[in-house]
């Protein structure tokens, strides 16, 4: 089963098929930024297998802000990594390392900072098999978001949910998210996931803030059509441009994921899309707007390669 919630593109924890099938169908993110799923086999065995990591790189086009003077183009670079799986009976322990370094680039006078902003979040995952169809779990994942130089850049979030699989091929799930986030908002939200295979070459999913549909073209090849709420949060401390201040870019992507398996081990996919309802938020520490913009819909490419069991 899964519980997804709110969280950021990314991750690359995999859910295969049983032997027999023709391909394996890779699933997202056990470990994005704020969000917790469970994964299970099409076969009745209910804990994840695990990925070593993914590295993945996003370019954003140039697009116009609509009340902000010129324009704004970004590149993201990203690492997840699970470090820790430790198996006490009907109980896993997961830990990882997620890392996203984040640059804007801008051709007009704002607030937005355009040295490295850097998000990193060390997720604790508990799962628990209850049976063969039941499975529960936990998160709290510790994080901090902004330049290097601020001190208040910490954040702390925290999931729990229950998933049940009603068969091989779907999987239900729900829960409830809580976020403390670096301008101290409080966030509570409850959540719901599934995912459905109809075949063993077809999956629908819907992760909380994300959902698609993939296809499996043979062992060596797999397409995806995928859409995405991806917001991020950074504090700034003051600087030539502002005060301290909170950063934050909330985006909706829909794009084209292909993804080709080069080894047992390694994969490399590549992901194309246009990203929309943007928005640019700027607030000071006691929470007064800054600057406030939309900003135009443009197109966005990634590239990644995964490493697996």
């Amino acid at each position: 089963g899964a519980l997804g919630v709110p969280a950021l593109h990314g991750g690359d924890w995999v859910c295969s098929l049983p032997a027999s099938s023709v391909a394996p169908v890779e699933h997202t993110d056990l470990f994005s930024a704020q969000d917790l799923q469970f994964e299970r086999n099409a076969a009745p065995n209910l804990l994840p297998e695990q990925s070593v990591g993914v590295v993945n790189y996003r370019h954003q086009f140039g697009a116009d802000f609509d009340s902000l003077p010129g324009e704004v183009s970004a590149n993201q670079v990203s690492l997840r990594t699970p470090f820790l799986s430790l198996g006490l009976g009907e109980t896993q322990i997961l830990t990882g390392l997620l890392y996203e370094g984040t640059q804007f680039d801008t051709t007009g006078a704002t607030m937005l900072t355009e040295d490295n902003l850097h998000a990193i979040r060390l997720p604790v995952v508990v799962l628990n098999v209850h049976s063969e169809s039941l499975l529960w779990g936990g998160m709290v994942m510790p994080s901090f978001a902004g330049d290097l130089s601020g001190s208040d850049n910490f954040a702390i979030s925290a999931a729990l949910g229950v998933g049940y699989a009603f068969s091989p091929t779907l999987t239900l799930a729900g829960g409830v998210f809580y976020s403390h986030g670096v301008d101290d908002d409080n966030v509570l939200l409850p959540g719901f996931v599934f995912t459905w295979r109809p075949t063993p070459k077809w999956e629908v999913f819907y992760l909380g803030i994300s959902g698609g549909v993939s296809y499996a073209i043979n062992e060596a090849w797999k397409v995806a059509v995928f859409g995405e709420y991806d917001p991020a949060q950074w504090m700034v401390e003051a600087d030539g441009l502002g005060p301290d201040r909170t950063i934050e870019v909330d985006t909706v992507n829909v794009g084209v994921r292909i993804e080709h398996r080069i080894s047992d081990q390694f994969r490399l996919r590549a992901s194309g899309g246009y990203s929309f309802a943007r928005e640019l938020d700027i607030e000071s520490v006691g929470g007064a707007t800054l600057e406030n913009s939309d900003i135009d819909a443009g197109p966005f490419i990634e590239a990644g390669l995964s490493l697996r069991f």
